[in-house]
């Protein structure tokens, strides 16, 4: 098997199709309601990870058939002991070595920076969790994967009453005076549900939104906040997100809804979603469907996210790994 490098931040136009075509064929057998990114995204993703990380990028070939890549983060800050893997093997030629082959390359380079963990999530399918296992991965995190369809859902929400709170639309990068305020209700997800893995909740400060918000602008995508305010104080106390991209509206993203928890218990988590998705409705139609992700037991999540309409399309692992362990199970060490 060969396998060849390919640097993300420069991809070509013929590795970029072959890393796009190798995702799509695993999605449509694998996961079809969870379908790989546009092509356009997946370049923009690869190119500008997240603040402080770095991407390392493989293919693997076989009679210069693509068979499978491999791509690897690694995590920074209060994360820079992980690095996060993807691994896809092509449906047809899976169980003939190509993603051990491709996986030493992830391993190599995790071990040779200093990593001590490597993370990677996978459907709930049988040949993930065969190779999951035959590898000494343990499950770390279950998760469902979530999908609502937008229009019908607002009309039969009664209106959250808000009492001493008032919501608020936000569109692209917060202004500097929101920042700190920002940064303060992230940190607010320190109790976010991390199962047994090694990652750490990452710091927030107005610093990092703003370099959060640099990113996602440098991806080309639209990034839609909701925010909560109390009213007597004007804190910002609660926020959700949604990441809509021009190249792939359809289906975007609903990103991470959080409130502090001196203000819980007020339904501030299905008046910001639901508002939301009025405003979806409002001005963009295109968004057809929203996908999320959430911890099986995050039950406070789950339970708005069914209020709303969202059904489970699968049930997903985060994986994890001691990277000594996998250097020495694949003779690397």
């Amino acid at each position: 098997m060969r396998i060849m490098p390919v640097d993300p931040r420069t991809l070509a136009e013929d590795e970029l199709t072959v890393l796009h075509d190798i995702l799509t064929a695993v999605a449509r057998h694998d996961h079809p309601d969870s379908p790989a990114p546009a092509k356009g995204d997946l370049e923009a993703k690869l190119a500008r990870p997240w603040p402080r990380c770095r991407t390392a990028c493989w293919l693997g070939f076989e009679d210069e058939r693509a068979v499978g890549l491999a791509w690897v983060t690694l995590l920074a800050d209060a994360n820079s002991a992980v690095a996060d893997l993807t691994l896809a093997v092509v449906p047809h030629e899976r169980c003939q070595g190509a993603g051990r082959s491709l996986l030493r390359e992830a391993v190599r380079l995790a071990y040779s920076t200093g990593r001590t963990t490597m993370i990677s999530e996978a459907a709930d399918l049988e040949p993930a969790v065969d190779f999951a296992g035959s590898i000494g991965a343990r499950p770390a995190l279950h998760e469902v994967h979530q999908v609502l369809q937008v229009p019908p859902v607002v009309a039969g929400l009664e209106a959250v009453p808000l009492g001493d709170y008032e919501l608020v639309r936000l569109r692209d990068a917060a202004p500097p005076e929101l920042r700190a305020g920002l940064g303060a209700v992230h940190e607010g997800m320190v109790d976010a549900p991390l199962g047994d893995t090694a990652l750490a909740h990452q710091p927030y400060d107005g610093a990092r939104v703003a370099a959060v918000d640099v990113t996602l602008q440098a991806r080309g995508l639209v990034q839609l906040r909701v925010l909560a305010r109390h009213l007597g104080t004007g804190e910002i106390v609660g926020v959700t997100y949604v990441i809509v991209s021009p190249r792939s509206p359809h289906r975007s993203e609903q990103g991470d809804t959080t409130v502090l928890p001196g203000h819980r218990g007020h339904r501030l988590g299905l008046a910001m979603k639901t508002e939301m998705l009025c405003w979806l409705g409002d001005e963009y139609p295109e968004v057809r469907e929203l996908s999320t992700w959430v911890a099986r037991n995050n039950a406070p999540m789950l339970n708005v996210n069914e209020r709303l309409g969202y059904r489970v399309v699968a049930h997903w692992t985060q994986w994890q790994a001691p990277v000594r362990e996998l250097a020495g199970k694949l003779g690397l060490v």
